[in-house]
């Protein structure tokens, strides 16, 4: 019966259980209660293998946004680089990158990043100027450098992005 096996899963703290449960499970309230039970292990545990592999069972799940958020709001640094290196969504790292609360694991999701319209965002939306700083020194194409001087929302990437649209087009003869 689905209320006896949601009653389980919410004392259950096997991760490989509750992620069969997470993918299996025809209840859908079931299924809910075992991703809350997986997210809520991710978040509190310090343990990087406990980590690890509740990033593999949410990341099978297709469960980015909750793989997300751990990233982003776990207290513990080696938690969160697990569950950076368990995200290959470009969406998902791109949000880890501006919204992070520590540097090491911003820095770690954009080194991850490859989609340019994302590296993009990350240099016109981030708040944090290292990441910002960063994703502009990735940036290839003109336009998307040209985008970052004018609407950047930190001012140091805005100038060097401004710097580097002046000597591009010095190099290209531009007056």
């Amino acid at each position: 019966e689905a209320r006896v096996r949601r009653a389980a899963a919410s004392r259950l703290y096997d991760t490989a259980v509750l992620g069969d449960l997470l993918r299996t499970d025809p209840d859908p309230d079931v299924r809910a209660e075992a991703l809350r039970q997986l997210v809520g292990i991710a978040a509190e545990t310090a343990d990087e293998d406990v980590a690890g592999t509740v990033a593999r069972q949410l990341a099978e799940a297709g469960r980015i946004k909750e793989l997300t958020i751990v990233a982003r709001e776990s207290a513990h640094a080696g938690v969160k680089a697990v569950v950076v290196d368990a995200l290959s969504d470009g969406r998902a790292l791109g949000a880890v990158s501006r919204h992070a609360t520590d540097g090491h694991t911003r820095l770690r999701a954009l080194r991850r990043l490859s989609d340019p319209e994302e590296l993009c965002a990350v240099a016109l939306k981030s708040e944090h100027t290292d990441v910002e700083v960063a994703a502009l020194d990735r940036l290839i194409d003109p336009a998307a450098v040209a985008a970052v001087a004018q609407r950047a929302r930190n001012k140091v990437a805005m100038r060097k992005a401004r710097a580097r649209t002046v000597i591009t087009d010095g190099a290209a003869g531009k007056p």
